[in-house]
C-alpha cells in the first residue's frame, strides 16, 4: 500500500521558527515517542498530542499565526475544525 507523505516541518518553516516549534514542542512535553497504532490503522513512531502544545496561549498563538501565515495565499473565506470541549 502506497500513501503519500505529509511535509516535513523543515520544508514548510525558516529555521528560526522551527527551533522555535522544537523548543515548545519540548517544553510542553507534546512530541511523544514510541509505537502508536493511528485511527487510520497505520503505525508511527511518534505522535503530536496537540493539545499538550495549545494549553499555554502563548505558544497557541505563537502556531496560529504561523499557520495562518503559510495559507494565507488560499485566501480562504472560512475555517473549519471539529468541535472540541472537555
Amino acid at each position: 500500500m502506497s500513501h503519500t507523505e505529509a511535509p516535513r516541518f523543515e520544508s514548510v518553516l525558516e529555521a528560526a521558527d522551527l527551533g522555535q516549534l522544537q523548543s515548545y514542542l519540548s517544553a510542553s512535553g507534546a512530541l511523544l515517542s514510541g509505537h502508536f497504532r493511528l485511527a487510520s490503522g497505520l503505525h508511527s513512531d511518534s505522535y503530536l498530542q496537540c493539545a499538550l502544545l495549545l494549553m499555554d496561549p502563548v505558544r497557541a498563538e505563537w502556531c496560529g499565526r504561523k499557520v495562518a501565515g503559510l495559507v494565507s495565499h488560499l485566501k480562504p473565506e472560512w475555517v473549519l475544525s471539529p468541535a472540541l470541549g472537555g
